[in-house]
């Protein structure tokens, strides 16, 4: 779950090991303006060998709630704009970022 005023997203890995790449964003938009827009991403692809990821992600890390990899909670650093998902959490083949 994600609250942020912008929001922007990239993936970086080796661009020619990653296909099907699929992004999904819901949001929950409050009546009163000065309450936050909720957000829900959902990042889906597939990879051939487990590396790490980088989203880009334009935000302070507080707005980040949780994230999870394949349905499980994921440890992450948040650097410099960055989201980086670990090598030990993706796995080759389909994977899910949430």
């Amino acid at each position: 779950m994600l609250e942020f005023e912008q929001l922007k997203l990239r993936l970086t890995a080796n661009e020619q090991e990653i296909k099907d790449l699929k992004y999904g964003l819901s949001f929950s938009i409050p009546e009163k303006k000065q309450e936050a827009v909720v957000a829900e991403m959902k990042v889906r692809f597939t990879i051939q060998r487990p590396q790490e990821i980088i989203l880009d992600f334009r935000e302070s890390a507080d707005k980040i709630k949780e994230v999870s990899v394949n349905g499980q909670p994921a440890d992450y650093r948040f650097e410099n704009e960055h989201l980086i998902i670990p090598k030990e959490a993706t796995a080759k083949g389909a994977n899910e970022i949430d």
